[in-house]
């Protein structure tokens, strides 16, 4: 009980910081002996991710940064989070610091650092009728960038898109640490409700 209230850390037994999705893949494979790997592997660990951070809930967030690890990547989460790509030199900071309370396509720009809504998540997401975990939206804002091709000096919407992350990815854990570190002392309240 609490546990998610300090993850993403350290895990020994896997040798890197762990989000609750790594964890519970990690277990899944270890004790249980299930396939996790993927996309079908998912069916397994959103939901029980979502169960794991139950247990948290009414509970502050509580991320420390004890080991070099969870150091080294929450600087690397900050780093990522000001960094700009794609065409549009866009970064999550400009989407969710500079335009937070903005609509885009209908829905109002989430501000994660500033209004800790990282106590929020996992969440049910309306539009997608799912339960998605930060990894998830993470990978999801992905979509949403496209590079522009310099050999052929236009947009190309089809060759490089840029693609969403493979899951459990180093950068994807650092943002999340970035935002939950930003989140420290708010109650854990899962799962949240999103459009």
């Amino acid at each position: 009980v609490g546990a998610y209230a300090k993850m993403p850390r350290y895990y020994t037994d896997i040798g890197k910081v762990a989000d609750v999705d790594l964890r519970v893949k990690a277990c899944l494979e270890k004790y249980v002996g299930v396939n996790a790997k993927g996309k079908k592997g998912r069916k397994y660990i959103v939901p029980l991710a979502g169960y794991v951070a139950t247990l948290s809930n009414g509970m502050p967030i509580n991320i420390e940064l004890k080991h070099p690890e969870e150091k080294r990547l929450y600087e690397y989460g900050k780093e990522l989070w000001y960094k700009r790509v794609g065409a549009r030199e866009f970064s999550c900071a400009i989407c969710h610091d500079v335009l937070a309370g903005k609509r885009i396509r209908l829905q109002k720009l989430g501000a994660p650092v500033r209004d800790k809504l990282y106590a929020h998540w996992p969440a049910y997401r309306i539009s997608k009728d799912k339960l998605w975990t930060m990894e998830d939206r993470i990978r999801g804002c992905y979509k949403s960038f496209f590079l522009f091709n310099p050999e052929k000096g236009k947009f190309d919407f089809k060759e490089n898109w840029v693609k969403k992350p493979p899951f459990y990815m180093e950068e994807i854990i650092a943002l999340e640490l970035y935002m939950k570190k930003a989140a420290n002392g708010a109650k854990v309240e899962v799962p949240g409700l999103i459009r």
